[in-house]
């Protein structure tokens, strides 16, 4: 009886060693750790954030310091209750008024586990970078900035070392600027059609590498627009069209015209949130020349038009169409309105077979609806080149083309773009743009291709009856 209660007491002794020596060494993973942004410099306000996890044991412990000549300073030094298994801390450097010159950000980070006797696992991370606390100087160049309401305008500046980031800021929209070499920038912006002409002050910036941000003010006359307001009335044929093309899209059991709604509003949102991120597939240099093609064709909507959706008398929606409509002949050739790269070349759901072409610097025009396409992504094209031709696929009834002209992916106005006086004084005189032939004919043609198309658009003049002559006096 002896033996077995020895025995049973040394079987639990071994049981609990093992136990003990399992808590103690079965998790011998490090934490993760990660600084962001890693970069070479820092500057007092730039934001960093280190992220640690632990998908085993969790946190337990963080510490952050930075060490500059002999001095440190402790950044944080925090426990975490339950060992969560991923933290977040983030800071400035701010606070502690370093000065330029090297640093060391040191993070140590321990789990939760009972690794290393109860202190867990560490992980230690130290990090070189160099604190710079100058701004760099922004200096406008160009004058005269006239942008009427949903059209752009054109900044060029220079900024004394390489920008990290830089362009204007209008509202909650950032457009970004281009390098043109020389530490000469430019960059088109919009004065957006929602946007209340008292709200419209742009503000122009440049962050260097450190995340040091220079603001310089330049001079903007805003020049209000009144958009129109049009009544669609919405159709059965319309409304099963869309009803078959988007089934796949907008999947689900729904009636047509609810199907109809949703395309309208989150197809037509989704589509637009696509379209930024096309617009910062850009050249950072310019690629056309001269005023943009007009597409011969009786102008329909128009830019900015406040559309309300009526279907059976009644209120279905409300949206705003961000091109100008250009009908012609069933199936019409539509040529590129300048040279450009072709960035987009697919169906997009309201947009049906659509067709983007990039200008660089964030200019882009949009040939939307098209029956066919004749060109495909990464294709350079010319100046009235043939892309493709018109059609009514996506959310169209009729045969058209929809011509948009977009800004790092915000829509303006196109009237501008076909102006060679408009592109001369507000582009031109500002920035050096590509000759792809000779500028005076380029003009001549443009100026030739333009009036045809405005010609084409307007509606045949009747000839005068001819008059009757004037009765004789009867004698």
């Amino acid at each position: 009886m002896k033996r077995i209660s020895l025995l049973f007491l040394i079987l639990l002794a071994v049981a609990a060693l093992g136990g003990g020596g399992w808590l103690l060494f079965h998790d011998r993973t490090d934490p993760i750790v990660v600084l962001e942004p890693l970069t070479a410099f820092v500057s007092p306000g730039l934001p960093m954030q280190v992220r640690a996890s632990d998908a085993d044991s969790g946190i337990r412990h963080m510490a952050v310091s930075v060490t500059t000549g002999n001095q440190t300073y402790t950044i944080l030094d925090k426990r975490y209750d339950g060992a969560p298994t991923t933290v977040e801390e983030r800071f400035t450097l701010e606070p502690y008024k370093i000065p330029d010159g090297d640093v060391v950000i040191d993070i140590a980070v321990s789990d939760g586990s009972y690794a290393r006797f109860g202190r867990g696992n560490v992980q230690v991370v130290a990090s070189k970078h160099v604190m710079d606390t100058i701004k760099p100087t922004v200096s406008v160049q160009s004058t005269q900035h006239h942008v009427r309401q949903g059209g752009p305008g054109l900044v060029v500046y220079t900024v004394s070392e390489p920008a990290a980031k830089t362009g204007v800021q209008v509202g909650e929209r950032f457009f970004p600027g281009y390098a043109q070499g020389g530490g000469k920038y430019a960059c088109f912006f919009a004065f957006p059609h929602d946007m209340d002409p008292k709200a419209f002050a742009p503000v122009l910036f440049a962050d260097d590498a450190a995340g040091n941000r220079a603001v310089a003010a330049f001079t903007v006359t805003a020049i209000p627009r009144t958009f129109r307001r049009d009544t669609i009335n919405v159709t059965d044929n319309l409304i099963n069209k869309i009803d078959s093309e988007f089934a796949s899209l907008v999947p689900g059991q729904m009636g047509a015209l609810e199907r109809y709604v949703r395309v309208n509003r989150e197809v037509r949102l989704a589509n637009d949130t696509l379209l930024l991120e096309v617009g910062l597939r850009t050249s950072p240099l310019p690629l056309w020349s001269g005023a943009f093609r007009r597409m011969p064709g009786a102008p329909m909507a128009r830019f900015a038009d406040h559309r309300t959706y009526i279907y059976n008398g009644q209120e279905v929606d409300q949206q705003t169409h961000m091109g100008q409509d250009i009908a012609s002949t069933a199936n019409a050739d539509v040529p590129a309105g300048n040279h450009g790269t072709v960035v987009f070349a697919g169906y997009l759901g309201i947009y049906g077979n659509m067709v983007m072409l990039d200008h660089g610097l964030g200019l882009q025009s949009m040939y939307a609806h098209l029956s066919e396409m004749h060109v495909q992504e990464g294709d350079e094209v010319a100046k009235g080149q043939v892309i493709g031709k018109t059609g009514f696929t996506g959310m169209a009834l009729g045969d058209h083309l929809h011509f948009a002209i977009y800004v790092s992916g915000v829509p303006v106005s196109p009237i501008e773009w076909w102006d060679s006086s408009w592109i001369k004084n507000n582009i031109k005189d500002r920035l050096a743009l590509p000759e792809k032939v000779d500028p005076a004919r380029e003009e001549a043609e443009d100026a030739a291709a333009n009036a045809a198309a405005e010609q084409a658009a307007s509606p045949a003049k009747k000839p005068a009856k001819p008059q009757k002559p004037a009765a004789k006096n009867k004698q």
